[in-house]
């Protein structure tokens, strides 16, 4: 048997998957066939989101319908009875006809003909108003309204969740800088395409093993395929991928308005460190108009003309150069260097943090810039590790970045705080702190060799300007040790210079 006729025969053992109705032997089988094959990982793929798709519809139709149906039954019957009582009526131009010919053969046959025409035009009108009320119900049952009152933010979060190819244009603006814009193209959630405001043209692609990045530069006819060798695939950073992590519960509805020529209902999603403004389509429910504001980066991200479901030609997405072009190729790690406090200070627009002192329990700290080259060369892709190794294996590693302070910004309700510095430092412990320990000292694994231990321990910490850096020890500290850490915290611009 081939390959090919191989795979072939898993696609019912795959949708059997989807639908969750597989045995646990043979799940665990197709997943480990599945992660080898690229074929069957797509179609597993496609029909998950597929699922998702069918489950969301009739989801919204069973918690809405009973209601709608049963008024609009009501009506269709008062319809209904009207048009029996009248059914026998004739036009006056039909009486003003028969008149002429009262009493004859001819006159019976014409009746009986307006009579047929009649009920024809009738039961033709009644059929009608059949199809335009199973219209209006389908759309009044999946969210939709002619003026968009109805519509509500679980709708908007429920098409957002689900995932489907589009293009949008995506302005940033730090306060006091000049605004930068990008067009965006999304094949995945792992692959993308972008035009950059200065005429170069990115493409990413994290979808396997090696991952990739294009750049071209077509003015020089230039071009950079660069190849990333140590990292895992992955899902792109995706601003309604950050959208759909909202709560239903939190919003504020804004009204309905219009945007270029598209009536649209508003909503504000506040927050401490995203503070979001969404206005959706009310036909489809999809962002028309998303603004982010970020006091804590003091920026301001906007993503407007959006195209949902979008029929790329692939050829967009490749990673290799086209015909035409000088090629110069690379291959890099993504972990890159240790620097030192200024060149942190210098590179990151977000604060930063380091420790005046060393913890007690450990040596001499060292700084590690983390970039990820192939999601971006932003500053939203660089991770900054303070990393300091301990004789009894209790090895410390605390993390910042763009991506951590908004994610931290989003699960910190997960989460309980234990402790408040004097320096206004918050210390919060929970929730999924422990997997995110796990992930930073793996991440690190190739500086301090030892693997995350079973008894490791997670932290969060708030500044007072409230964004979020990741604290993992490899090991229990006590409350003493963990005090006097988080009190030699200081913001790097801070510390003393050499």
């Amino acid at each position: 048997m081939t390959p090919n006729n191989d795979c072939q025969d898993r696609r019912d053992t795959i949708a059997v998957l989807v639908l969750g109705e597989l045995d646990n032997p043979a799940v665990d089988e197709i997943k480990k066939h599945m992660d080898t094959c690229r074929d069957c990982r797509a179609l597993y793929q496609a029909l998950t989101e597929e699922e998702e798709v069918v489950r969301s519809a009739f989801k919204a139709v069973n918690d809405r319908s009973k209601a709608i149906q049963d008024n609009l039954i009501a009506q269709f019957d008062i319809g209904s009875r009207v048009n029996e009582d009248t059914s026998g009526a004739l036009p006056e131009s039909e009486k003003h006809v028969l008149s002429e010919v009262e009493g004859t053969q001819q006159a019976h046959t014409e009746r009986s003909k307006w009579r047929i025409l009649m009920r024809s035009r009738i039961s033709q009108l009644a059929a009608a108003a059949v199809i335009i009320i199973a219209a209006f119900l389908i759309i009044y049952l999946l969210g939709g309204s002619m003026d968009g009152s109805n519509v509500v933010w679980a709708d908007v979060l429920e098409q957002i969740r689900t995932f489907r190819p589009y293009v949008f244009r995506e302005t940033i603006k730090y306060d006091g800088k000049p605004s930068d814009t990008k067009r965006f193209m999304r094949l995945s959630l792992s692959r993308r395409r972008e035009i950059r405001s200065d005429g170069s043209i990115w493409v990413f692609d994290m979808s396997e093993k090696p991952l990739r990045r294009l750049t071209l530069y077509p003015d020089k006819k230039q071009a950079q395929e660069m190849t990333i060798t140590d990292m895992e695939p992955a899902k792109d950073p995706d601003l309604l991928r950050i959208i759909g992590k909202l709560q239903d519960g939190a919003e504020e509805e804004l009204g309905i308005k219009q945007i270029n020529g598209r009536t649209v209902k508003g909503f504000h999603c506040p927050g401490k460190l995203n503070d979001f403004t969404i206005w959706a389509d009310v036909e489809t429910q999809l962002p028309v108009y998303v603004k982010v504001r970020q006091d804590g980066l003091k920026r301001t991200v906007i993503g407007e003309d959006f195209e949902f479901d979008v029929d790329f030609d692939l050829s967009l997405f490749s990673t290799t150069a086209p015909e035409g072009y000088s090629v110069e190729k690379v291959e890099k790690k993504g972990y890159t260097s240790i620097v030192s406090i200024q060149q942190m200070i210098e590179r990151s627009t977000f604060e930063t943090y380091v420790l005046s002192k060393k913890p007690s329990w450990t040596r001499n700290v060292q700084i590690v810039e983390v970039s990820d080259p192939v999601r971006s060369d932003s500053d939203v892709a660089r991770v900054y590790y303070l990393i300091a190794l301990a004789d009894d294996g209790r090895h410390l590693v605390i993390a910042q970045s763009n991506t951590i302070s908004m994610m931290l910004g989003q699960k910190i309700k997960q989460c309980q705080l234990m402790y408040t510095s004097a320096n206004g430092l918050k210390v919060w412990s929970g929730g999924p702190l422990k997997w995110h320990s796990q992930m930073l000292l793996e991440r690190a694994e190739h500086i301090i060799i030892d693997p995350p231990s079973e008894d490791r321990v997670g932290y969060a910490i708030e500044s007072p300007d409230d964004t979020f850096s990741i604290i993992a020890v490899n090991g229990p500290i006590n409350d003493e040790e963990l005090h006097s850490m988080v009190e030699s915290l200081v913001p790097a611009k801070e510390y003393p210079k050499d």
